[in-house]
């Protein structure tokens, strides 16, 4: 009789927890059921944000100010601003404030009432001013240019001074064209020297130069190819002559087809 009395009793205690349970899912189903927005709420959420657009412009220049810092306050939503100082950012529909910060500038707050879904506006930033000592600009102050040159000056018998000697080994060729003739044509070539000299110099004007081996064209005679370096150009003195040796410096070289034209290599300057 025991028995048959706590097999009753455990099935009891079985339907109650069934029915217990089914209660607590229905209860989280109706509770699931209650908080889902309605389809009007989540109409209003979508509708909850608007977006802000614009461009940022320098309020002394006028131009637009690149890479500003566009921040929603205590939402902390931010963007930057373009090259062109052009933006858009996502902003609630009721107040809200705007703050742009760019380095150099004072930072901007700005409120905003978003009235539809979108917001058009422009935001002027003003610059700093920088402060910087006070400078004196004299007319009278000598150009430096000028300094420099006086002391080169200054200096430029001190340093000829100090040279006493020198020597050298010298290689010179000496050509003399028909200018009549095309410059590319052999024909034009009327003369041709080759000579090589060893030159000696001491102060103050001492100079003797030897031509230890020489040849030219055949329409020249050895004994009559003296072409040498004769002086090496000074660009430290104050007077500066050159000019080619005297020998052929007379009428036969002034140019015209009877009177061919001299020209050196720059190797007979060096």
């Amino acid at each position: 009789m025991s028995r048959l009395t706590r097999t009753r009793g455990d099935r009891a205690a079985s339907i109650v927890r069934t029915i217990v349970a089914a209660v607590s899912w229905l209860g989280i189903v109706l509770g699931a059921l209650a908080a889902r927005p309605s389809p009007a709420a989540a109409q209003e959420d979508t509708v909850s944000q608007a977006v802000m657009q614009g461009t940022v412009y320098d309020t002394i220049s006028g131009s637009p100010v690149p890479y500003v810092i566009v921040k929603v306050a205590g939402v902390g939503t931010t963007t930057l601003t373009d090259r062109e100082g052009r933006f858009r950012i996502m902003v609630p529909t009721d107040s809200a404030q705007l703050e742009f910060r760019r380095l150099g500038y004072y930072m901007r707050a700005v409120t905003v009432v978003a009235i539809g879904p979108a917001i058009d506006g422009d935001v002027f930033l003003r610059p700093i001013p920088v402060e910087l000592e006070e400078i004196v600009v004299a007319g009278e102050a000598e150009d430096p240019a000028v300094r420099i040159m006086r002391e080169a000056i200054a200096r430029k018998k001190d340093l000829l001074s100090r040279i006493h000697d020198y020597r050298y080994d010298a290689y010179i060729k000496f050509l003399i064209r028909d200018l009549a003739k095309h410059e590319d044509s052999t024909e034009a070539v009327v003369l041709i020297t080759e000579t090589r000299t060893a030159a000696y110099w001491e102060q103050p004007d001492r100079y003797q130069e030897a031509i230890v081996a020489r040849r030219q064209s055949s329409n020249l005679d050895a004994e009559n190819n003296l072409v040498t370096v004769g002086q090496i150009v000074n660009f430290n003195r104050t007077t500066i002559t050159s000019s080619i040796p005297s020998r052929w410096a007379a009428g036969s070289c002034s140019g015209s087809p009877s009177n061919p034209s001299p020209e050196r290599s720059p190797s007979s300057w060096a």
